[in-house]
């Protein structure tokens, strides 16, 4: 058993440890169940959907952009068995470098394709 703290009677005491006092200069946490999705003021940027006002930001600011992410891919999970495969093979042998080399290169030719596809999709629209 532990006393409250230096100030208080010796003859009492708690299992609770000391919580330190706080000053009222503190900033608020948001607490949970507030607004969710609210997006993050950054100058000069224009709201990503059109729903979206700039109420409450300051002049100038406005929410992000949003940003395009590309459609996920094997090619790069290839291209590193091919590497993997390559550096085998140089300490075991040719076969198994030569077998990395065709893996690397149709790994290569897969995602470069998928690249170029993208982005001709991407400016259609």
């Amino acid at each position: 058993m532990t006393t409250n703290n230096r100030n208080s009677n010796p003859d009492k005491t708690t299992d609770k440890p000391v919580q330190p006092e706080l000053s009222g200069n503190m900033p608020e946490i948001p607490k949970a169940g507030g607004p969710v999705n609210q997006a993050v003021a950054r100058p000069n940027n224009p709201a990503p959907e059109a729903h979206m006002s700039n109420v409450g930001l300051k002049p100038g600011w406005g929410a992000p952009k949003p940003e395009h992410i590309p459609a996920p891919t094997y090619w790069p999970v290839l291209m590193a068995v091919a590497i993997t495969f390559l550096a085998f093979g140089v300490v075991t042998s040719l076969f198994i470098s030569g077998v990395g080399v065709i893996l690397f290169f149709i790994s290569l030719a897969g995602w470069i394709g998928d690249i170029r596809n993208e982005q001709r999709e991407h400016h259609k629209h």
